[in-house]
């Protein structure tokens, strides 16, 4: 009779515990996303940053960067943290068992009385029936994969700035390099008019003329000079360590298109699968659905188990040996709150949206990724058109100097004539370098977007 009264109590709070789980639930699968269909799913194979880059000397600077850059390290940490949550709620499927061991000592009216127990045990305890404790867990390994891939993003980042870094001092390097020659052959040339001047072949305005080319290559190669000084600032903080500057600024330019490989731009299925910040989205989506169910297995009752066993004697001496008697005890609880003012529906609410906005999210960055590799692909195919026409501009600017040039040294051409295309040539050159530099650029924005291995 009293077991029967027991479950009239106890069934009804169990419905009215599960009274509310008829919200909403949405069955997510990554492939239902909707751009994520019809993507062929033949494999591609993904470059090693050490086979992409061909400079020894940047390849050591990039162990060094992985070492010392601060944000990086920063990063690591992040993870170290979060793979230590994981551990921690994974921990909490598991019961705690305690040791304890205690002894008491007391008089009263000239009797001495005294006590000792051990025991090992349980407290309060709770049962996993429905598998919250799993989810819980899932949410953090969850977490933990997407802060692992948004350190691999990091990474890949980390190493495509050191690239481009590492190319732009060698850009500038090259431009200097252009400059000191364009200023050497405007100073013969400015030489050359002085003397027509002084014969009487030239008036003044010759040497005038001739001085534009001269003191604009000198500009030239003093604005270069600066950017390649704090270009190299801006590589130390990227490395995280101070380089021999001087060694950089006396050694020679590596040409652009020989630092890093060219490799194949074939988009296929698991690009997205490979990408990082894919699968960081992913991740935060996935541990989103397991905290729904983590929340939705709240309606449900806590069932907690305290319980222990052990001995216990008058002496601390016969503890383990004589005079003992077995302690134990064993409780379980059951409990349930009735009422909480909407409380756990707005946390599975809340969690539900919560997803929804981590399924647009994962939308967005599949989206995004296609827009940034169709970009710079295109770019790929128009950038070597321009720069083959670039070329020929360059030919035909230079043909034209030596032409004009020429003549104008055999006194049958005006010098205004050299001077201009002596400064479309001098444009000309100037052009072309920065297309090679734009051109590496693309190649290493390419190897970022790929998802580049690492």
């Amino acid at each position: 009779m009293y077991k029967n009264k027991i479950l009239l109590i106890i069934i009804p709070l169990f419905y009215i515990g599960c009274a509310n789980l008829e919200v909403e639930q949405k069955s997510f699968d990554l492939n239902n996303v909707s751009i994520y269909k019809n993507i062929n799913n033949e494999k591609s194979s993904f470059i090693e940053y050490k086979n992409f880059i061909n400079d020894e000397n940047l390849l050591k600077y990039i162990e060094i960067a992985l070492n010392n850059n601060r944000n990086y390290k920063k990063s690591i940490y992040n993870l170290e943290m979060v793979k230590s949550n994981y551990k921690i709620q994974k921990s909490n499927e598991y019961p705690n068992i305690d040791l304890g061991l205690s002894g008491s000592k007391s008089k009263a009216n000239n009797n001495i009385t005294q006590n000792s127990s051990t025991t090992i045990g349980i407290s309060n305890y709770e049962i996993d029936l429905y598998g919250k404790y799993k989810d819980l867990t899932e949410v953090e390994f969850e977490n933990y994969l997407s802060n692992e891939n948004n350190l691999k993003s990091y990474k890949i980042s980390l190493i495509s700035q050191i690239i481009s870094s590492w190319v732009n001092i060698n850009y500038y390097k090259k431009m200097i390099y252009t400059c000191n020659n364009i200023e050497t052959n405007s100073l013969e040339s400015l030489n050359i008019t002085k003397k027509r001047f002084e014969l009487g072949i030239d008036d003044i305005s010759s040497i005038y003329n001739s001085e534009i080319i001269y003191n604009q290559s000198k500009v030239d190669s003093i604005i270069y000079k600066t950017k390649l000084k704090q270009e190299i600032k801006n590589f130390e903080l990227l490395i995280g360590e101070n380089i021999k500057e001087d060694f950089i600024l006396k050694s020679n330019y590596i040409e652009l298109n020989k630092i890093v490989n060219n490799f194949n731009y074939e988009i296929k299925s698991d690009i997205l699968l490979n990408r990082p910040d894919v699968l960081e989205a992913e991740h935060q989506l996935k541990s989103v659905q397991a905290n729904i169910e983590a929340v939705r297995k709240t309606y449900f009752p806590t069932i907690s188990l305290t319980s222990s066993y052990g001995l216990s004697s008058n002496l601390l001496s016969g503890l383990f040996t004589h005079g003992t008697s077995v302690v134990w005890n064993f409780i379980p609880s059951i409990s349930m709150n009735l009422f909480d003012f909407e409380e756990k529906d707005s946390k599975l609410n809340y969690q539900i949206s919560k997803r929804d906005y981590y399924i647009s999210n994962y939308e967005y960055v599949v989206q995004n990724a296609f827009k940034e590799i169709n970009n710079e692909l295109i770019r790929k195919n128009t950038i070597i058109e321009q720069k083959n026409y670039q070329n020929k501009l360059l030919t035909s600017s230079y043909n034209s100097y030596e032409y004009y040039n020429v003549r104008y040294k055999n006194g049958v051409e005006n010098f205004i004539n050299v001077l201009n295309s002596q400064r479309t040539y001098y444009s000309s050159l100037k052009n072309l370098i920065s297309l090679e530099l734009e051109e590496t650029e693309n190649t290493i924005n390419l190897y970022k977007v790929f998802g580049g291995s690492i």
